[in-house]
């Protein structure tokens, strides 16, 4: 384990974290997944949904079989924001590996005004989006220790201008000890953008994510409820550094309450319907504070569906085991 976790810091060192002027993407900023929103984004150690793409592609392992979620986002000035994820975990020759996939789609709108002159009317509208496409993949190197990457394709539209690159991250989920994880990220490496009007290459800001959770069984001696509770540190240089925090109160492992901070209060609150014993279905809702209309407030929606594909040759009990494992 102390050899892994040398050559994760050698590996951190060596890269350039020091934050790029300019705000590209700069919509990658907001959190995503629904659950995760509503604990203020302290996502990188906990891991355990599909969201974990976004936050750190190793906790894809921490999934109880094939999981998709889907959320959309509706902000000021009429922005809005989508979000789409799939992952699996799976063996092979007794190795556990996991993939993922995930779609991120934003837009300011598309009748944003162009002006010219001081004139009251515009000369012309027009509009802008974005979206990235992710593929990731993890694997279990050692017992409590995980790992992860995302390879990103990046595309956004602004008017007649085009723009398009590639990037990538990689994560580290650690088990310290049962209940108590610790988690690492470097999202954007080498991460850049080329536009069709200019040669001009411009660089997404390089951000590392740390973060460590506990979880709370049987909180108090009562046994319908259980408590995760994360916290979460973002460094992109000494410009940028920001730390967050949150939780969730699972009720019977049926409702979920969760509030958290991230640059203002969050909240948010889910439901789980269970069709089957192989089928279960989650909704959740999270808001915010609007941080550029302070009187107004963000409000996220999302579905998230868990089936647990049923494997020849394991048994009921064995099946069960899984499911319970899955806190959420």
């Amino acid at each position: 384990m102390k050899k892994f976790l040398y050559i994760f810091f050698i590996l951190l060192i060596s890269f350039n974290l020091k934050a790029e002027g300019g705000q590209a993407f700069a919509f990658l900023k907001n959190n995503f997944g629904v659950r995760a929103a509503g604990m203020g984004g302290s996502f990188v150690s906990i891991s355990n949904d599909v969201s974990c793409i976004y936050y750190n592609p190793a906790g894809l392992l921490n999934l109880n079989d094939l999981e998709l979620t889907a959320e959309t986002q509706v902000l000021s000035f009429g922005r809005s924001l989508n979000y789409v994820a799939l992952g699996k975990p799976f063996k092979i020759n007794k190795i556990s590996y996991a993939t993922g996939f995930s779609w991120i789609n934003y837009s300011s709108g598309s009748d944003i005004e162009e002006r010219k002159t001081n004139s009251f009317e515009p000369e012309s509208r027009f509009s802008n989006n974005a979206n990235i496409f992710v593929f990731s993949t993890a694997t279990r190197l050692m017992k409590n220790f995980y790992i992860g990457g995302n390879f990103k394709f990046l595309f956004q539209n602004i008017k007649d201008v085009k723009g398009s690159g590639i990037g990538f991250d990689f994560g580290v989920v650690l088990k310290i000890f049962d209940n108590l994880n610790a988690g690492f990220t470097l999202q954007n490496i080498s991460t850049n953008i080329n536009w069709n009007n200019n040669s001009r290459i411009e660089k997404v800001p390089q951000y590392f994510l740390s973060g460590i959770s506990y979880e709370f069984i049987n909180l108090f001696g009562l046994n319908k409820f259980d408590l995760i509770t994360g916290g979460d540190m973002i460094y992109a240089g000494p410009d940028h550094f920001k730390l967050k925090f949150g939780g969730e109160l699972l009720i019977d492992k049926f409702i979920a309450i969760r509030t958290g901070f991230n640059d203002t209060l969050t909240l948010g609150f889910g439901i789980k319907i269970t069709p089957t014993e192989i089928f279960l279905v989650k909704i959740d809702y999270s808001f915010s504070r609007d941080l550029i209309l302070t009187d107004e407030f963000n409000h996220r929606i999302g579905i998230t569906i868990d089936y647990v594909i049923p494997h020849w040759g394991v048994s009921d009990k064995r099946e069960s085991e899984t499911k319970e494992s899955n806190q959420w």
